[in-house]
């Protein structure tokens, strides 16, 4: 069963109460419980988020010229999402599928390199 957040309107401490998905109460609905009044609140984030997420891309190849970095072996290592994303679009032309100029889709290595 989910847990949902509730808030206390008495003391405003948050608690927080069990609940079938098919009986979850609405954000804002008051659910009475022992004599309480507890009003459903939006969960917050319990996880701390970090922005980067430094990993070793394994599966490529050792001293990329294109890797932002690499590690004391030689494997690209990449910080974030976008340093991926940057690193994909310059390997454009190395993708299995590709277009050519009138949309057809075509198979093989270098696809895009029409």
């Amino acid at each position: 069963m989910p847990i949902y957040s509730f808030k206390d309107s008495e003391t405003s401490n948050v608690t927080e109460r069990y609940y079938p998905l098919a009986e979850m109460p609405r954000i804002g609905d008051i659910v009475e419980e022992n004599g309480r009044k507890l009003v459903r609140i939006v969960d917050h984030c319990r996880v701390s988020v970090s922005k980067d997420h430094s990993f070793v891309a394994r599966s490529l190849n050792r001293w990329d010229p294109d890797a932002p970095r690499h590690n004391e072996h030689g494997q690209p290592v990449f910080h974030n999402k976008k340093e991926v994303t940057e690193y994909v679009a310059s390997q454009e032309g190395d993708m299995t599928y590709g277009e050519v100029s009138d949309g057809e889709c075509i198979e093989g290595a270098g696809a895009n390199r029409v």
